[in-house]
């Protein structure tokens, strides 16, 4: 019974992985793609979005949001393998989408 749980413990110990789940043989290159998407709805007063895309180097994106406060919040970001997610953080205050101001709530 101790040579049975013994193998078991074995079998079911975590193995040594020292590449840490990065793929092996050198850097891969990135597939390039692009994409995009918003909501920019004026009877909800929603308005926010995201892009992003690649060069096969790094990727590069944007992602943004109008806050009740009627500030816009963006995000523009770059990944690399060097440096990692690199965000620059702006807020444009009353910002207004060109709908106009969000509709009234009771």
């Amino acid at each position: 019974m101790v040579t049975v749980m013994m193998v078991m413990m074995t079998a079911a110990a975590p193995q040594n992985n020292n590449n840490r789940g990065r793929p092996t043989g050198g850097a891969q290159p990135l597939m390039e793609y692009k994409f995009d998407w918003q909501v920019d709805d004026a009877e909800s007063g929603s308005y926010y979005g995201h892009r992003e895309g690649t060069d096969g180097a790094r990727v590069v994106g944007s992602h943004y949001v109008w806050l009740p406060d009627g500030r816009l919040r963006r995000v523009d970001y770059y990944v690399d393998a060097d440096s990692g997610y690199v965000p620059t953080i702006t807020y444009i205050n009353n910002y207004t989408p060109s709908w106009g101001q969000r509709p009234y709530r009771r």
